[in-house]
C-alpha cells in the first residue's frame, strides 16, 4: 500500500481528493483488501479518500466498507432511503472538501493582473 500511495504522491503532487470505484471479483476474499492500506496511508498525508461506488458480494459489502472507513475513508452506503454520504465529483451535489478548494486558491497576496 505505501508504494502505490507513493506513486499517486509523486505522481500527482498536491493530490488533495482521490475518488475510488472499486469493483471486487465474486471469487475474492473479503479480509484481502490491499485498497484499505492504499486509503489509510494517502489519509494519513492529508488526502481526502472517497469511495464512491463499492462493488461486491453482499457478504462482503460490510466488512469492506468498515475496513475503509476505518483507513479514514469516505464510502456510500447501501440503504437506498438516505442520500449517499459521497458524491461523485461530477454531481451537482458534490461538496469539495475544505483543504481542496484551498488549494485551487492563487496564494494570498498574490496581486491580479
Amino acid at each position: 500500500g505505501e508504494a502505490i500511495a507513493d506513486a499517486f504522491l509523486v505522481k500527482f503532487p498536491g493530490l488533495a481528493v482521490l475518488q475510488l470505484d472499486l469493483s471486487l471479483r465474486s471469487n475474492a476474499a473479503a479480509t484481502d483488501v490491499p485498497f484499505a492500506d492504499v486509503a489509510r496511508r494517502l489519509a494519513q498525508r492529508g488526502v481526502c479518500v472517497e469511495v464512491t461506488r463499492l462493488r461486491c458480494r453482499a457478504v462482503q459489502y460490510e466488512f469492506l466498507r468498515a475496513a475503509l472507513d476505518n483507513a479514514g475513508a469516505a464510502v456510500n452506503q447501501m440503504c437506498e432511503d438516505e442520500p449517499p454520504a459521497v458524491y461523485a465529483f461530477s454531481h451537482p451535489k458534490y461538496a469539495w472538501p475544505f483543504a481542496a478548494t484551498q488549494s485551487l486558491l492563487p496564494p494570498s497576496g498574490a496581486a491580479a493582473r
